[in-house]
């Protein structure tokens, strides 16, 4: 078993997922958390690959992918080997070989694209407000029916617990220092071990956040700020191309193959079903 962890949060694409995390386990050691809104039976595929038996509904925005992100490092750890923890989307490719990708990931350094936010920007509003759990009160999101959007003690109970949020933010915000960046991530077992003893031992660090904007892009980033790592942080190891419309861009086109080899990170995304062909074209040539 190999000591580095890719975890994969996947959630659509199952061909595309197959063929990573596939190829991803014959070097490293792959967990995969599948959206609860997916067909596990689509996805299954070698043996070497680890589903998390639970699932979570992850949606933009929403702190369900912090809490799968938690579930797999939970797992990782109880692997005595594993030293680093890698974090991709199922839509991810690496775009160099498994052999240079180890070489990366042998070198034990925490990977994460991560800004210190000054507390007066507009940026600290996403932590400074607390967001209720689904949308407005009385407003009902577009695409959901009525029917749907009624009051029951479920929703009740995350309306107290986001007040509970609200009401302990101003304490939290003067201990912490507010940071984010991309969600994806490559960091070392020392580190992990500390995020995960800080959410255990305060509590506030899930309240808050979980009841922040886009928190995905700043639970890590704000609890390594927070253990004082953030000076020695590297940048994320994966790419996107975010300058075009619809962003970010998907790499199908078998041209894109030129792109990409100018791309110093490991991995890139995103990638889809229609993709076979790039993908067949990245592994003879980049790799």
């Amino acid at each position: 078993m190999s000591v580095h962890c890719i975890m994969i949060l996947a959630h659509r694409a199952p061909r595309l997922f197959k063929r990573l995390s596939d190829r991803l386990a014959k070097d490293f050691t792959v967990i995969a958390h599948l959206d609860a809104s997916a067909d596990r039976q689509e996805f299954a595929g070698s043996a070497d690959v680890f589903l998390l038996p639970q699932s979570h509904r992850i949606r933009w925005g929403s702190y369900a992918m912090i809490a799968a992100a938690l579930d797999m490092l939970k797992h990782g750890l109880t692997i005595e080997k594993a030293e680093t923890f890698t974090l991709i989307s199922g839509d991810t490719y690496p775009v160099c070989s498994p052999r240079k990708l180890a070489e990366i990931l042998d070198q034990r350094v925490d990977c994460i694209d991560s800004d210190l936010v000054a507390p007066s920007s507009e940026t600290a509003q996403r932590i400074k407000n607390t967001y209720l759990p689904d949308t407005q009160i009385g407003e009902l999101r577009p695409g959901m029916h009525f029917l749907h959007r009624y009051l029951d003690s479920d929703i009740t109970g995350l309306v107290a617990d986001a007040e509970r949020s609200r009401l302990a933010r101003p304490q939290f915000l003067a201990d912490y220092r507010y940071a984010k960046g991309a969600q994806w991530w490559s960091l070392t077992r020392g580190t992990v071990e500390k995020i995960m003893a800080l959410v255990d031992e305060d509590p506030r660090l899930v309240e808050a956040l979980r009841f922040s904007a886009i928190p995905d892009e700043a639970f890590f980033q704000t609890a390594i700020a927070k253990l004082g790592l953030h000076e020695a942080i590297r940048p994320s190891l994966v790419f996107a191309k975010w300058d075009t419309v619809p962003a970010p861009h998907t790499f199908e086109r078998v041209e894109d193959i030129e792109f990409l080899k100018g791309q110093k990170r490991p991995f890139a995304r995103k990638f889809s079903e229609a993709s076979d062909g790039l993908i067949q074209r990245i592994e003879e040539e980049l790799w």
